[in-house]
């Protein structure tokens, strides 16, 4: 029965690892194809330039991975402790949830891809300020054959990572065993915090950004390393804190005392 729970432990820490570099693998094959995609744009660009953009974008890749796992992370927690119906409940959850970022992901890296060529950047708060200020302009600037191939790309993305995803969290389930399991719940737990140290960008908890991966004089190469679902939400927030910043304390009293 120890012999028994040991394996189900390594199964949980390797389901937990082995999910977390396949969002970062997922990341770092966008950012091959991104590159290929728009390779007329890279001048003088070589296959041989696509591995130091992937080496040096792959912090923020591993980062990312870290964001999207901590939640299924949290619910293998659980399974640990959950009856073999409520561990199917909770498998479930898992499989719905990476469906929704499968989906989520393919939509914003083949929007990156197919706008950076007409944005000259890679995706952030700006792209969907500009839709917003000019929605029918944006709109009629996208001819059909675009959108088609956008909305196939989108679709074929999100099938082939959620399928891969779930499959590979199915193979790796351990058996259900109702021993020693605090053991093992304190192993898992460690694990999970343990992706705080990729999202801090490593050991020496630097901050981490979109110009991190930066290593080249030549800022198209800079770009190709950024991660887009990263350089949106960081824009994103560092814009709201930035308001909240600007406000004077007039400008954040309320309604009520102002009147």
């Amino acid at each position: 029965m120890y012999i028994s729970q040991t394996k189900n432990t390594l199964l949980n820490l390797l389901r937990l690892v082995a999910l977390w570099l396949l969002w970062a693998i997922v990341f770092a094959i966008a950012k091959a194809i991104f590159v290929g995609v728009c390779a007329d744009l890279f001048d003088g660009m070589h296959i041989a330039d696509i591995f130091p953009i992937i080496a040096h974008g792959f912090a923020a890749d591993l980062a990312v991975g870290a964001y999207i796992t901590m939640f299924p992370g949290l619910l293998m927690v659980l399974q640990i402790w959950a009856s073999p119906m409520l561990h199917k409940d909770l498998q479930w959850i898992i499989d719905i949830y990476l469906w929704v970022v499968s989906c989520l992901v393919a939509i914003v890296l083949v929007v990156d891809t197919m706008c950076y060529p007409s944005m000259g950047t890679k995706l952030d708060l700006s792209f969907w300020q500009s839709i917003t200020a000019s929605p029918w302009q944006t709109i009629t600037s996208v001819s059909w054959s675009q959108i088609l191939i956008g909305v196939l790309s989108i679709i074929v993305l999100t099938g082939v990572i959620g399928e891969v995803t779930t499959r590979l969290l199915h193979l790796l389930t351990p058996r259900y065993s109702s021993r020693r399991r605090g053991w093992c719940t304190w192993i898992m737990l460690l694990a999970v915090v343990a992706l705080l140290i990729p999202m801090r960008c490593g050991l020496i908890g630097e901050t981490l950004t979109p110009e991190n991966g930066y290593f080249s004089s030549n800022q198209q190469y800079n770009q190709a390393t950024v991660n887009p679902l990263y350089s949106f939400s960081y824009s994103l927030l560092h814009q709201s804190q930035g308001e909240n910043a600007n406000k004077s304390p007039a400008q954040t009293k309320s309604p009520a005392q102002t009147n």
